[in-house]
């Protein structure tokens, strides 16, 4: 009985008519978390200043800036912060 309330509404593939009607995943979301971004900002800002930088790419350190951008939505200070860490990683080389 349980099992049978857990498969209420459930269609196998095989059984759908079209293909429109499989589940979409949810689009990407970006997200508002201050505490989150400030964070991952302040460890970026430390990171990109130290002299081992070197044991990273530069590339890898832009991937990483380049994603709390897309994730998040920043205010006007978050992205001049950011944008003053990706001037000093310099030009992509990737």
């Amino acid at each position: 009985m349980q099992a049978e309330a857990n498969l209420t509404g459930y269609r196998p593939a095989a059984a759908r008519a079209n293909p429109l009607d499989a589940p979409q995943p949810a689009p990407a979301r970006r997200v508002h978390a201050r505490h989150v971004v400030e964070a991952e900002l302040e460890h970026l800002d430390w990171a990109t200043q130290q002299p081992a930088l070197e044991l990273f790419a530069a590339g890898y350190w832009r991937r990483r800036v380049l994603a709390v951008k897309g994730r998040f939505e920043l205010t006007e200070r978050q992205l001049a912060r950011l944008e003053k860490i990706l001037q000093r990683l310099g030009p992509c080389t990737d």
